[in-house]
C-alpha cells in the first residue's frame, strides 16, 4: 500500500464524524472521502492539481485592493480594482475579473476581496480567452493579504456593501 494512500485514509478518518454510526457506515464514509481526496489531489486531472498548475503560470501583482463591484451586463463576475500606481492607467489602478459568481470559487473570491478592501495584497492573475469573441480577460486566481494599508480608510459598512470604490485618505 502506498504511503500516500495511507495518508488520504488518515486525513479522511480525521474528517468523518463517527458519532452515532455503526462501524460499517463509518468505514464507507471514510473510504468515500479518501477516494475523493485522492482523485482531487493526486490525479493529474484532479481539481486541486489543476488549480495549483494555474497558479504556477499566474503573474503576481502587488497593490492596494481599492474596489470590488459586480460586472455589468450578462457577465456575472466580480470586478476587483487594485491600486498599483500603474502609469498606463489614468488613476493608477488595474482591474481583474473573478470567476463567475454563480459558482462557489467566484462567490468566495468576491467575499474575500470585500474583506480585504484597503489592504496591501498580491493578486495572482491569468488571462482567460473569451468564448465566442477574440481577446482575453484578466482573471484573479488568488489573493494574498499583506495587512491593512494605513493610508486607505474603509468603514465596516463599506466591507459589506455592494459596489464600492475607495481612495487614499487626504
Amino acid at each position: 500500500m502506498s504511503s500516500l494512500n495511507v495518508l488520504y485514509a488518515l486525513i479522511a478518518a480525521s474528517m468523518v464524524d463517527e458519532e452515532g454510526k455503526d462501524f460499517f457506515t463509518y468505514c464507507e464514509e471514510v473510504s468515500d472521502l479518501a477516494l475523493e481526496l485522492k482523485c482531487s489531489v493526486a490525479s493529474p486531472k484532479g481539481s486541486v492539481v489543476r488549480r495549483l498548475e494555474e497558479l504556477d503560470e499566474a503573474v503576481p501583482i502587488k497593490g492596494v485592493l481599492c474596489g470590488i463591484e459586480p460586472s455589468e451586463g450578462k457577465d456575472k463576475r466580480g470586478i476587483i480594482t487594485l491600486y498599483t500606481g500603474n502609469e498606463d492607467s489614468e488613476d493608477g489602478t488595474e482591474t481583474f475579473r473573478t470567476e463567475w459568481v454563480t459558482n462557489k470559487r467566484g462567490a468566495n473570491m468576491v467575499y474575500r476581496a470585500r474583506a480585504l478592501l484597503g489592504h496591501d495584497v498580491v493578486v495572482f492573475k491569468s488571462n482567460q480567452e473569451m468564448k465566442g469573441r477574440k481577446g482575453s480577460v484578466r482573471i484573479c486566481l488568488h489573493i494574498i493579504d499583506h495587512g491593512v494599508n494605513k493610508d486607505w480608510a474603509v468603514s465596516a459598512k463599506d466591507r459589506k456593501g455592494r459596489p464600492m470604490r475607495m481612495a487614499p485618505k487626504n
